[in-house]
């Protein structure tokens, strides 16, 4: 039940003030916009032209990045879903990164011996900092967007 509270003699609607007031979705879509403008810089400057796949893997993420600071400055249905969406796809990319990244471990450590398994814990290294750098972000926000305070943000009402 939605709460309403009279005050001066008018009735005003708690969950419609607080859903206005609510500056989380603004914050969210400043961290993607610096998020996406990151990611483009690295693929810019630091990855090599010639790889494909490490490339197209990026620039979803960069696509990604972009599409939910759009979703979340939309104040609609539409906005939601696509902030939803854009959410999710990045935190499937990160799983995909992730499986290659234990299974790039796995064929280091087996193959190359006591050096190979030096550079397997390197690589597990890089995959535990990527689901920090790369999937905490989405997480939080496809949290935020799921909970009554983001289907009011977007809604007008939980």
């Amino acid at each position: 039940m939605r709460q309403a509270r009279p005050i001066g003699g008018v009735v005003v609607d708690c969950a419609a003030v607080a859903a206005r007031r609510d500056i989380r979705p603004y914050v969210y879509a400043g961290f993607d916009v610096a998020i996406a403008v990151i990611y483009a810089v690295v693929l810019v400057t630091v990855l090599p032209a010639g790889h494909l796949g490490p490339s197209a893997l990026l620039w979803a993420m960069v696509a990604c990045a972009a599409a939910m600071a759009g979703g979340m400055l939309v104040r609609n249905r539409w906005g939601r879903r696509i902030a939803a969406a854009a959410c999710a796809a990045l935190l499937a990319i990160e799983v995909v990164l992730l499986v290659l990244l234990v299974a790039s471990a796995a064929f280091l450590a087996g193959v190359y011996g006591a050096f190979g398994r030096g550079a397997a814990m390197l690589t597990l290294l890089a995959a535990a900092i990527s689901l920090q750098l790369i999937g905490l972000l989405p997480a939080l926000q496809l949290k935020f967007l799921l909970t009554r305070a983001g289907r009011a943000h977007y809604l007008g009402s939980p």
